[in-house]
């Protein structure tokens, strides 16, 4: 993180201690950091992942009424409010890295710093539903 701005460490600080699962996303779409209670729902530990590209969530999302077609990339829920600088908030259906489906729902904030810079977005998860 060291070579991120300071309001990527200051959110990472922030999700450190929280109990609410965050992930920090840049600008490019990549997961640059995830708290422990992220771990469960994305199914890795951040750890042993480390940064995340937004091409490995290909074909792990799809529409609440349609499970049959993966979203596209470009729709995925916290790169469609970088693109479209907008709070979105939805429920989704995504598979994880243990390949465990779950319903999700989502809450992405973009990150826009000191002089409108805009970084990237601070993703909520809240686990509604797991399938075995």
């Amino acid at each position: 993180m060291a070579n991120y701005p300071v309001e990527f460490i200051l959110a990472r600080q922030l999700a450190e201690y929280m109990s609410t699962p965050i992930a920090i996303v840049d600008y490019d779409g990549k997961i640059i950091y995830y708290n422990e209670p992220a771990e469960y729902i994305l199914g890795k530990k951040f750890n042993e992942s480390g940064e995340i590209e937004y091409r490995e969530w290909d074909n792990r999302f799809y529409l609440e009424h349609d499970r049959s077609a993966p979203m596209q990339v470009l729709d995925i829920p916290f790169i469609s409010a970088l693109s479209n600088r907008i709070i979105l908030q939805g429920e989704y259906w995504m598979r994880n890295f243990e390949e465990v489906d779950q319903k999700v729902l989502i809450i992405c904030v973009p990150i826009v710093g000191m002089g409108h810079r805009e970084l990237g977005t601070i993703v909520y998860f809240n686990l509604t539903q797991r399938t075995s």
